[in-house]
């Protein structure tokens, strides 16, 4: 632990940094190599579609699937699909999923889910997010009511000069204005990994904390009022040194370092003050475990954001609330159920704030116009490298109708085998890939999705894992190939990337629309970042420089090379604004092992704070702006923010011609920003919808 580390430090030696880097896509020479007979397909079981399907996403439908295949030991299914999935093995044995619900008739749902064993924990409008056990999701699912069931995939943190480079010094100042702006009298909520509680940066002058409420959804015990999982601890509790939440290893610090960028105070240190330093703030540890392992599920983000609502709401005060988090599994269009649901709870002085994504360097995205044919001969295809033992890609195109299949190449590029093609409403579920004798992995290919209710889409979802193989799934090269009309997007949700790979008929991946889930809703704030500082003076009085993936320091000035691109699927321009990400200095986690959860190298001279990179540092300076927004129109709308925002970013020879979508509308300038704000008159209550029940960043070094 680092409690007291800055007294011992001078007599530890000094880890090595690593310079930060992202894995580029790489062609792997590979061509198109017709077949003239049968000795290379694969033997492909092809089933047809039931109706029933149309209303369980794909990848709940694997889990049904794979669960099925192996009831005589469910941990296998937890241990294969939970690091993307929300899922888990009660002390009973049984399977129990994370879910998000659309239904027609929400009482009668929620009776029905609370029926078969489940639980409710937030309700948004027409959408429920639920607990059940996962052998009660097929009943559900044949239920009247019940209009979609979509699994809680999981969000990772994305981690990858400020106060002043954006101008948020003046309006603390209150230079030009009718007063100063510090975001009294604002909540600034924020779920990420978990909060040092006991940081100084979240106190007030007298040493109580400014963290008025903290619900702890790895804790057991005294869970918040209408949820049914987690610690909730009080102002009164963290004063009086009452709370076991920490922000531990697992997690790096993240929420620590976000909250303290988004509302710090600069009691840890007057060099480093937040965007919002005398703001309320409201804290939720997303991740369901104490030492901030693994991701954030779907539903508990939007539980999580709902009780900040709420809590707000009977402080009577607005609230902003940060999610540095995000992934790839979804339309990318905002209609995904996680993202209306987020979108409904958002309001007149209710807005949530977004981190891009860290997949600008990335090539996880392809896409391109299909065209006519009737096998793999006729078929473009896109090489795809796997990672670990599980991979997978999600694929939406409409209108349309698209074929698709798998081949695999091995490492001088020559073919080895591949699938017959899969049209719209068929399935190839966990089948050997085998040719020769020998098993390249396991393949499940469910086009079955046609027309998706939520967007009228077709969707196909492609997973290859290692069980049962000869060789592992990185042993190979796969390709996605497709033959038929239409233009799709794919992306590879866990476990690679696609490659450069380029000729007639291979199409190359990109990292166009990388830009993640739930930044693609439709009233979220998406921030992309940029580099304000590129070196810092360290623990042990050393600078250290922030590299690039090439090896050279990074350009002041500069987008993060990871820094997710635009567009959306459905074409809006994103991120919306850029902000600082790159490098930032912010709030440290005493509860971290050096070695583990920190470096030496990116603990500051202070003892107390730290530098990391990421949209996920970029998009709690937004929010923090919004908190002085807000602090000047207590109702101001989600819609109304990101106008202002967009209208008075900074452009300049980096942004290039903006909107674009690598910068949005250019870098944020947080005083004009407040600036342009109309003043409300009084505070009104931002009351929830009805159906819801840093300086320190710049100059150098």
């Amino acid at each position: 632990m680092l409690r007291g580390f800055a007294t011992i430090v001078l007599s530890i030696a000094l880890l090595s940094a690593a310079a930060f880097t992202q894995q580029r896509g790489t062609a792997v020479g590979i061509s198109k190599q017709f077949q003239s007979d049968l000795s290379k397909n694969v033997a492909t079981n092809i089933s047809s579609n039931r109706a029933m399907n149309q209303k369980i996403d794909p990848l709940l439908r694997h889990t049904l699937r794979h669960a099925e295949a192996h009831r005589a030991n469910p941990a296998e299914t937890v241990q294969a699909l939970s690091h993307l999935l929300s899922l888990k093995q009660e002390t009973s044995g049984k399977l129990a999923v994370s879910l998000l619900v659309k239904a027609d008739d929400v009482a009668a749902v929620q009776r029905r889910i609370e029926l078969a064993g489940g639980r409710i924990n937030t309700i948004a409008g027409d959408i429920l997010t639920a607990e059940m056990p996962l052998d009660a999701v097929i009943a559900l699912s044949e239920y009247e009511p019940v209009r979609f069931i979509q699994i809680s995939a999981k969000s990772a943190p994305q981690i990858d000069v400020s106060r002043v480079e954006i101008g948020a010094h003046l309006v603390h100042a209150g230079s030009g204005l009718s007063q100063s702006y510090t975001g009294d009298g604002v909540v600034v909520g924020v779920l990420d990994s978990g909060i040092e509680w006991e940081h100084e940066d979240f106190d007030w002058s007298n040493g109580t904390s400014r963290i008025q409420y903290l619900w702890d959804m790895s804790g057991t015990g005294n869970p918040p009022g209408g949820y049914s999982y987690g610690t909730e601890y009080t102002k009164a509790n963290i004063d009086a040194g009452q709370c076991n939440e920490i922000d531990g290893d697992g997690g790096s610090g993240h929420g620590t370092h976000v909250t303290g960028t988004a509302a710090g105070s600069g009691i840890g240190h007057p060099n480093y003050v937040g965007i919002a330093p005398e703001s309320d703030i409201i804290f939720v540890k997303g991740i369901r475990d104490h030492n901030s392992n693994g991701g954030f599920a779907d539903g508990d983000v939007v539980d999580g954001c709902a009780y900040i609502f709420s809590k707000a709401q009977q402080m009577g005060q607005p609230a902003v609330i940060n999610l540095s988090l995000g992934g790839q599994l979804g339309p990318h269009d905002g209609t995904s159920l996680y993202e209306q649901a987020l979108d409904f709870l958002s309001g007149p002085g209710r807005i949530i704030v977004t981190a891009a994504g860290n997949a600008g360097n990335d090539l996880i995205h392809a896409g391109y116009t299909a065209q006519s044919g009737s096998g793999y001969n006729d078929a473009l295809e896109t090489i795809w490298v796997a990672t670990g033992g599980l991979t997978a890609v999600d694929m939406w195109y409409n209108p349309g109708n698209i074929s698709v299949g798998l081949a695999a190449y091995d490492m001088f590029g020559s073919l080895i085998g591949y699938t017959n093609p899969v049209a719209p409403g068929q399935l190839v579920d966990n089948m050997p890939f085998e040719v020769g004798g020998f098993t390249y992995g396991l393949v499940t290919i469910d086009a079955q999705t046609v027309g998706d209710p939520n967007n009228g889409a077709n969707r196909v979802v492609v997973v290859i894992n290692s069980d049962n193989g000869t060789y592992p799934i990185g042993d190979v090269f796969w390709s996605l190939y497709t033959f038929g009309s239409g233009s799709f997007d794919a992306w590879v949700i866990t476990g690679g990337n696609f490659t450069l790979d380029a000729s007639t008929w291979i199409v190359p991946g990109n990292n166009d629309k990388s830009v993640g889930i739930p930044s693609t809703a439709l009233k979220t704030i998406s921030i992309g970042s940029y580099v304000t500082k590129n070196q810092w003076i360290d623990i042990t009085s050393t600078v250290q420089t922030q590299y690039n993936s090439l090896g050279f320091p990074v350009t002041i000035g500069a987008i993060s090379e990871f820094s997710s691109h635009g567009p959306s699927r459905d074409g809006r321009v994103q991120p919306d604004v850029s902000a600082p990400g790159e490098a930032i200095i912010s709030a440290l986690s005493y509860d971290l092992t050096l070695g583990v959860g920190v470096n030496a190298s990116d603990i500051l001279w202070t003892g107390k704070h730290r530098k990391m990179q990421g949209t996920s540092m970029a998009s709690p300076h937004i929010t923090g702006v919004i908190g002085l927004m807000l602090e000047r129109n207590g109702t101001l709308t989600p819609d109304a923010a990101r106008s202002i925002l967009k209208g008075t970013a900074r452009s300049d020879g980096f942004t290039g011609t903006v909107p674009n979508n690598i910068f949005g509308s250019g870098k944020v300038d947080a005083y004009d920003a407040v600036s342009t704000v109309v003043a409300g008159i009084e505070r009104i209550d931002p009351a929830l919808p009805a159906a819801f029940e840093l300086a320190q960043n710049y100059p150098n070094p």
